[in-house]
Protein backbone atom coordinates (compact mmCIF):
# COMPACT_ATOMS: atom_id res chain seq x y z
CA UNK A 1 0.00 0.00 0.00
CA UNK A 2 1.35 3.55 -0.49
CA UNK A 3 2.31 5.65 1.99
CA UNK A 4 3.58 9.61 1.73
CA UNK A 5 7.12 8.42 1.84
CA UNK A 6 7.04 5.03 -0.03
CA UNK A 7 5.31 2.79 -2.85
CA UNK A 8 5.56 -0.90 -4.07
CA UNK A 9 5.45 -1.91 -7.50
CA UNK A 10 5.38 -5.14 -9.59
CA UNK A 11 7.06 -5.39 -13.02
CA UNK A 12 6.80 -8.03 -15.57
CA UNK A 13 10.44 -7.89 -17.40
CA UNK A 14 9.15 -7.66 -20.59
CA UNK A 15 11.46 -5.03 -22.63
CA UNK A 16 14.17 -2.58 -22.11
CA UNK A 17 12.34 0.01 -19.71
CA UNK A 18 10.98 -2.79 -17.05
CA UNK A 19 14.45 -4.70 -17.44
CA UNK A 20 15.96 -1.89 -16.34
CA UNK A 21 13.62 -0.94 -13.41
CA UNK A 22 14.26 -4.65 -12.41
CA UNK A 23 17.94 -3.86 -11.79
CA UNK A 24 17.08 -1.33 -9.44
CA UNK A 25 18.29 -2.56 -5.68
CA UNK A 26 15.21 -2.24 -3.13
CA UNK A 27 15.74 0.66 -1.02
CA UNK A 28 17.12 2.69 -4.07
CA UNK A 29 15.28 6.52 -4.04
CA UNK A 30 13.46 7.16 -7.22
CA UNK A 31 11.01 9.64 -8.33
CA UNK A 32 7.88 9.13 -9.92
CA UNK A 33 5.51 10.83 -12.21
CA UNK A 34 1.72 10.76 -13.59
CA UNK A 35 -0.60 9.66 -14.44
CA UNK A 36 -1.42 12.73 -16.26
CA UNK A 37 -5.01 13.94 -17.10
CA UNK A 38 -8.67 12.57 -16.11
CA UNK A 39 -9.66 9.65 -16.69
CA UNK A 40 -13.21 9.18 -15.59
CA UNK A 41 -16.10 9.04 -16.99
CA UNK A 42 -17.52 11.93 -14.97
CA UNK A 43 -14.91 14.50 -17.09
CA UNK A 44 -16.57 13.03 -20.22
CA UNK A 45 -17.93 15.76 -22.03
CA UNK A 46 -19.38 14.02 -25.23
CA UNK A 47 -22.39 10.85 -25.63
CA UNK A 48 -19.65 9.12 -27.63
CA UNK A 49 -15.73 7.51 -27.14
CA UNK A 50 -13.17 7.13 -29.41
CA UNK A 51 -10.58 5.28 -27.33
CA UNK A 52 -7.30 3.88 -28.64
CA UNK A 53 -5.16 1.32 -26.84
CA UNK A 54 -2.23 -1.14 -26.76
CA UNK A 55 -0.79 -3.49 -24.89
CA UNK A 56 -1.72 -3.68 -20.96
CA UNK A 57 -3.26 -0.26 -21.49
CA UNK A 58 -6.82 -2.00 -22.13
CA UNK A 59 -6.77 -2.95 -18.47
CA UNK A 60 -7.88 0.68 -17.14
CA UNK A 61 -9.82 1.33 -20.93
CA UNK A 62 -11.71 -1.96 -20.01
CA UNK A 63 -12.69 -0.83 -16.59
CA UNK A 64 -13.17 2.51 -17.85
CA UNK A 65 -15.78 1.14 -20.49
CA UNK A 66 -17.71 -1.14 -17.77
CA UNK A 67 -18.17 2.08 -16.10
CA UNK A 68 -19.00 4.25 -18.26
CA UNK A 69 -22.66 6.05 -18.81
CA UNK A 70 -25.12 3.85 -20.13
CA UNK A 71 -22.92 1.26 -20.66
CA UNK A 72 -20.68 0.17 -23.72
CA UNK A 73 -23.47 -0.81 -26.16
CA UNK A 74 -21.48 -0.65 -29.67
CA UNK A 75 -18.28 -1.17 -29.30
CA UNK A 76 -15.82 -1.27 -32.56
CA UNK A 77 -12.84 -3.12 -32.43
CA UNK A 78 -10.16 -1.81 -34.72
CA UNK A 79 -7.04 -4.60 -35.28
CA UNK A 80 -3.79 -2.19 -36.56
Amino acid sequence: MPTEDAARITVRQLGIGSSAISAVRPGTRVSLEGPYGVFTDTARTAPKLAIMVAGIGITPVRAFLEDARGGCRRLTPLEV
